[in-house]
């Protein structure tokens, strides 16, 4: 029901399904008022005497009771500005009681053609116009008849008394049908609000002047009719305004974009839900609070100055991104789009302002920040370790020259190039380090002790962990074998105790332990055989379940400042890819442990960091062909590979290597090039000699780490791969596996991070 003061009750669709939506007890009343109107009216219709000066006034009454009904007004919900009281007050004054009964169905025949309601609300709005037409007339005549005094008094009262009932009659009818067929409240209905009973009170006491002016001087009769129709006019205006207003109000609150009104000071006028929710800031905390007050300090000067510049006429609107603060002290991202709106007069009269929440683009666009950084320093990494391990290299080896060529007797001298090459190996274990934070490295597997690897570490976690943090070590004395590469696992310990550390906050106890566990008590169901556990412990805030269900997520931190949610992703890769998995035991306020569970193996491990030296140096006669693009490691790889008895072929690049090889009568066994160089790299100068050569062996060198590496092309017995810097008996060892055919574990190029 639309519920206005003209009675429409339906709109006109769906007539049918609406009528049998009516409760019981809605039919029940309209019946009740139908055939009360019917009733009240019969009797008096059959007195009808129809006289010209009488008619002449109905006619006109109905029309402009019928133009009144079509050009309604809505204000509200269920009552709006009707005219039609107007002409009907005026015919309860003016008429007698037959034509005052059919005014009810005079009036409303235009709507019944043009809007097409359904039956049941037609019948109620008659019958309802006619009951308040029957009862405003009873009561004026009523009361002029009873009131003592001149008889104008009695008029003016029975007026007042006619547009009293005539109102209150219509309010009251129309509330009881909205509450039996719509289940609304009179509150709800708003009916019997101030502002409806009084615009209505006012249209109906508009009508009796017209009856005045009509008894009166009925020439006068227009001059009374154009406040009516200015009025019409104002109010139609008026309604098209809250029509409008509507509009933009469900468009400014629905919007997910954040609008903010502020005047001339900055101060907030109005804001729609989604700025208020963007900031964490009820309607009445806004109110009235300067935008500054809620902007970043870093951003306030900018954002003070554009909007100076904004009211003073300076520029019409500006844009820029701006950090606010949320009531719980979060930074919010947000894109700003500000501009004036100016009065009749062209002054600045409030801003507009429209921000979108913009903080999930900026911490990725800070991410990717890191993560080019994170690129930058691991490619800085791999440059410099590719001309430390040449130089390590011409060290080491030209140290194993220096030795041989020294007498037993000579044992200061020997002590002197002994500890020149123990320095060379702990740059390079050094280097080796550098690569793996990298997180792209050339994967060297090898049957390892955990625990080595825990002392070995130690030393560094402290300076990197704080004096304020307590390590302990927990070291099982009868721990299994595992094999992986050493410098992985030095790289998931170390990110393992870092991220401890930003959990304590501060100071705290650090627990690093190692242990074998047996199938039974691995915590996965669908891990076989015994493993190795390496547990790093902290006393931290610990997680809740849905922090540990995303921690191995790539780019996720909980770190608000600093972090790139790349930590624990590269440790979840590298345990994966040496056949382990991860355990996390965490809980909020309770610490946390990170399980790291390696498969454990049963071979015998040897004590040194490399493969066990060969105490008799591997000889042979092939040819090989060595490519090296550095003069000085060329040099002492010919000279360890021609004091083996080889025959070596040297090229300085890709190109040489590949006119030796076409010149070369002979049989060429083995490649041994380097990988990164000038103009062609080392897999693509193998894969052009293959061409040549079908049967050739590769034995890649290099120091370098890169996607060149990573993804060499490796496989079987017949290319392997030797990481700079290498030994006398490193080198000659790989040389004479690669001929011989044995697969012996020299390397294995792997990238980092594989998804799971």
């Amino acid at each position: 029901m639309t519920g206005r003061t003209d009675t429409s009750t339906e709109e006109p669709a769906s007539a049918k399904r609406r009528v049998r939506s009516l409760p019981a007890a809605a039919r029940a009343y309209l019946a009740l008022v139908g055939v009360a109107a019917a009733a009240a009216s019969l009797p008096i219709l059959a007195r009808l005497q129809l006289e010209p000066r009488e008619l002449l006034v109905f006619g006109l009454l109905c029309g402009g009771a019928a133009l009144g009904s079509i050009l309604i007004v809505s204000t509200e919900r269920n009552h709006g500005f009707n005219t039609a009281l107007v002409f009907i007050a005026a015919a309860v004054i003016l008429l007698p009681p037959p034509l005052v009964a059919l005014m009810g169905l005079a009036q409303y025949w235009p709507t019944l053609i043009r809007r097409r309601y359904p039956w049941y609300s037609q019948l109620f709005n008659f019958a309802n116009w006619t009951l308040d037409a029957l009862a405003a007339w009873g009561a004026a005549h009523l009361v002029a008849q009873t009131v003592p005094g001149p008889q104008q008094i009695g008029h003016a009262l029975g007026a007042a008394a006619a547009c009293v009932v005539l109102v209150g009659s219509n309010h009251l009818l129309l509330a009881g049908v909205l509450r039996l067929a719509r289940a609304r409240s009179v509150r709800e209905s708003g009916l019997f609000s101030w502002k409806s009973l009084s615009t209505d009170l006012l249209l109906a006491s508009l009508g009796v002047a017209i009856a005045g002016v009509w008894e009166w001087n009925p020439y006068l009769l227009p001059l009374t009719i154009a406040p009516f129709v200015l009025i019409s006019q104002s109010f139609s205006l008026l309604a098209q305004l809250q029509q409008s207003e509507r509009r933009f109000r469900a468009i400014f609150e629905s919007t997910a974009m954040g609008i903010g009104l502020t005047d001339n000071a900055g101060r907030v006028v109005d804001h729609n839900r989604a700025f208020g929710e963007m900031l964490g800031r009820s309607d009445e905390v806004l109110a009235g609070k300067e935008l500054s007050e809620f902007t970043a300090g870093e951003d306030t000067a900018v954002a003070d100055k554009l909007f100076d510049e904004l009211v003073h006429g300076q520029r019409e609107s500006y844009a820029l991104e701006q950090r606010y603060v949320r009531a719980d002290g979060d930074i919010v991202w947000g894109h700003l789009t500000a501009s004036v709106v100016r009065d009749a007069d062209g002054n600045p009269e409030f801003t507009v302002g429209m921000v979108h929440d913009v903080s999930d683009r900026k911490q990725l666009e800070e991410r990717l920040s890191q993560v080019q950084k994170l690129d930058a320093i691991g490619r800085l990494a791999g440059g410099v370790a590719h001309d430390f391990n040449n130089l390590l290299t011409i060290i080491t080896v030209h140290s194993g020259f220096l030795l041989d060529s020294l007498d037993e007797r000579e044992v200061g001298s020997r002590a002197d190039v002994d500890a020149i090459e123990q320095a060379a190996q702990r740059a390079a274990v050094l280097t080796r380090r550098l690569l793996a934070f990298g997180r792209k490295q050339v994967l060297q597997p090898r049957i390892v002790d955990l625990n080595s690897i825990v002392v070995d570490t130690n030393k560094m976690l402290r300076r990197l962990i704080g004096d304020d943090i307590e390590v302990v070590t927990e070291l099982s004395s009868d721990l299994g074998d595992v094999q992986a590469d050493p410098g992985q696992i030095e790289q998931v310990l170390v990110n393992l105790a870092l991220n401890a550390r930003d959990a304590m906050s501060g100071a705290g106890r650090l627990t690093i332990s190692t242990g074998n566990v047996d199938p039974e008590q691995v915590p996965a169901d669908d891990a076989a055989g015994p493993f190795v556990v390496l547990s790093v412990t902290d006393s931290g805030h610990g997680m809740d379940a849905a922090t540990r269900a995303r921690i191995f997520e790539p780019f996720f931190t909980t770190k608000a400042s600093a972090g790139t949610g790349l930590g624990l992703a590269s440790v979840y890769g590298i345990v994966a890819q040496s056949g382990g998995f991860i355990d996390v035991t965490s809980a909020p306020d309770e610490g946390t442990t990170m399980a790291v569970y390696l498969p454990r193996v049963a071979r015998e491990r040897s004590d040194a960091g490399e493969p066990v030296a060969l105490s008799t140096r591997a000889t042979g006669g092939e040819t090989i062909l060595l490519v090296e693009d550095e003069d000085a490691v060329r040099a002492v790889a010919r000279r360890v590979l021609a004091a083996q008895g080889y025959s070596v072929l040297e090229a300085f690049d890709g190109a040489e290597a590949l006119t030796l090889s076409a010149r070369h009568r002979g049989v060429i066994h083995l490649l041994v090039t380097d990988v990164v160089m000038p103009l062609k790299t080392g897999p693509q100068v193998a894969a052009e000699i293959l061409t040549q050569r079908p049967g050739i062996k590769v034995l890649y060198v290099s120091g370098h780490v890169d996607e060149a590496i990573v993804s060499l092309p490796l496989g079987g017995a017949n290319t392997a791969f030797v990481q700079k810097p290498f030994t006398h008996d490193r080198l000659t060892a790989a040389v004479r596996a690669v001929l011989d055919g044995e697969e012996e574990p020299l390397g294995r190029a792997v990238g980092a991070n594989p998804h799971r």
